[in-house]
């Protein structure tokens, strides 16, 4: 197992896991181009930041966000969190997160943040390294 940082490169090398996932078990429909799509807008971000952890030099996971300033200092906001199917449930999740973590708090994040569907799986795993609800915080939607 290795970890390092996730370029632009690393999104051709994404897709084909990315897409089966989220097309076979969460049910979406994404194309090569959306995928594609929204890797490169997280990527593109002003203060992005990102992690690939690879199995026999095959990325099988990533997670990436970006910096956001505030009042009190700096949160790392992460975007897309990504574990490959064939590989959840190993730990690699949990190994990826804390150094994610490291990293950030290292450049000067004092708190990470992130959205996740709200279900037993997601709730377990988040519980499970420490990150709470955000109580004064909702997040809306429009269907427009």
């Amino acid at each position: 197992m290795n970890i390092r940082k996730f370029n632009t490169d690393d999104i051709d090398k994404v897709i084909s896991i990315y897409m089966d996932y989220f097309n076979n078990i969460e049910g979406d429909s994404w194309t090569r181009e959306t995928v594609r799509k929204r890797l490169s807008q997280i990527i593109n971000r002003e203060d992005y930041f990102g992690l690939a952890i690879l199995m026999e030099d095959k990325i099988v996971g990533f997670v990436l966000g970006g910096f956001e300033q505030f009042f009190d200092g700096k949160i790392f906001h992460i975007i897309e969190i990504f574990i490959d199917y064939n590989y959840q449930n190993k730990g690699l999740g949990q190994t990826l997160m804390e150094k994610l973590e490291q990293e950030v708090k290292k450049m000067g994040a004092f708190r990470v943040i992130l959205e996740a569907v709200d279900d037993e799986k997601r709730n377990k795993f988040y519980n499970k390294m420490g990150y709470q609800n955000c109580n004064n915080l909702i997040i809306k939607g429009k269907n427009i």
